[in-house]
């Protein structure tokens, strides 16, 4: 299997592992994610890290029925920025 079929199956992995643990649903309108934790970490950045591609993991998403705009919106819980590959 190449690197990123592997990567791909992983991803695909984690997410249904993470649809299949969404919590605190109260109604069909709790679309919007309003806490995240990766591995019992809670995150405020609404990304997600390499890692998890890499090696797999647990995401834990609490979702509302209204969008929080301050959540993910912090200077620091903006994504990385990786530079060009010569």
């Amino acid at each position: 299997m190449s690197f990123v079929d592997e990567v791909a199956r992983r991803a695909a992995a984690a997410w249904d592992d993470a649809l299949g643990r969404i919590r605190d649903r109260e109604s069909p309108e709790a679309r919007y994610i309003a806490a995240l934790q990766v591995d019992g970490q809670a995150r405020t950045a609404p990304w997600l890290p390499e890692s998890l591609a890499r090696r797999g993991g647990r995401l834990r998403l609490h979702v509302a029925g209204t969008a929080d705009p301050t959540w993910g919106s912090a200077p620091g819980d903006a994504p990385p920025s990786f530079p060009p590959r010569d």
